[in-house]
């Protein structure tokens, strides 16, 4: 008889262990990262609207199933807005399509959050990003900015003495201190509003419709011994293109110390000046969060 030279017993608490004939019984190695997971975006039929927290919570099953919690603010219960839908691109596969009519500004509703626990180790997002072409004639980023697609947030997504520390992208029209930048990196207090990536990188060109942007996000929150220090990172098509360090005075960064979110949001502006000129769709796809 052939003797195996390991065998794998699941325990009834879903624990596995290894069994090794010479050396006895020893855990199986965890694996790479310590949460890892995906977005389904064909949890649905193309063209469905989502319209609760319940079925984002299909969506991100398999983040569920590693503890993440999910929020949106608010179920779309007579399915009205059409926040998200889900759609297939040819290019991409399945992707979720986040709608802003003409005339709307800041997230307001708009918003789907997976908070992850409060990780000791740096995260990360990556995936696919397209704005199809607006109406004929009409061009978006006349207006005068907005954020365009999701964040990473150290600690409550609120405003006011106990929010936390936010990154993100965003667009903005007009003069650049790095004007051939198209995708801009901002990290914020949501305490009071302040920037600290200094001095702000407004950079503007005109992005690209119906262009697939593969995209990572890379945040590092503060240690033990520098608890109040962020490091934000950013790729575009596998190219590093932001890399910042900040040493912020909000305490709600430290790693391991706060709940982590990740905001799946994109909007125009931030007031009625800065509103979408017209109905605008931002595209996402092959969505992936980690924690290492």
């Amino acid at each position: 008889m052939t003797v195996p030279s390991s065998v794998i017993v699941v325990m009834p608490d879903g624990t596995q262990l290894t069994y090794y004939p010479d050396s006895g019984v020893e855990p199986i190695p965890p694996p790479q990262y310590a949460m890892d997971f995906r977005a389904n975006f064909a949890a649905f039929e193309p063209g469905h609207v989502i319209m609760s927290t319940e079925e984002w919570k299909q969506i991100w099953k398999a983040g569920v199933d590693q503890g993440a919690t999910i929020y949106c603010l608010e179920d779309n219960a007579d399915a009205t807005r059409h926040d998200f839908s889900l759609g297939v691109d040819d290019a991409v596969g399945p992707y979720v399509e986040l709608f802003m009519p003409g005339g709307s500004f800041g997230m307001g509703h708009r918003s789907c959050q997976v908070k992850i626990g409060k990780p000791k180790t740096p995260i990360n997002a990556s995936f696919k990003w397209c704005c199809p072409t607006p109406a004929k004639g009409v061009n978006l980023w006349t207006a005068g900015g907005g954020k365009w697609g999701g964040a990473w947030q150290f600690g409550p997504i609120q405003s006011g003495p106990t929010g936390g520390v936010r990154m993100y992208a965003i667009w903005a029209a007009g003069a650049s201190t790095l004007g051939s930048q198209d995708i801009v990196v901002g990290l914020q207090n949501q305490v009071d509003g302040r920037q600290w990536v200094q001095p702000p990188y407004y950079g503007y060109r005109p992005i690209i419709y119906d262009h697939w942007y593969d995209i990572r996000m890379r945040m590092t929150g503060g240690s033990e011994t520098d608890p109040m220090t962020v490091r934000a990172e950013y790729w575009k098509d596998q190219d590093p293109v932001f890399d910042y360090t900040a040493d912020t005075d909000n305490p709600r960064c430290r790693a391991g110390a706060e709940d982590v979110f990740w905001d799946l949001t994109a909007f125009f502006g931030g007031g009625a000046a800065n509103a979408a000129p017209a109905d605008a769709r931002f595209r996402f796809a092959d969505f992936r969060i980690w924690v290492e």
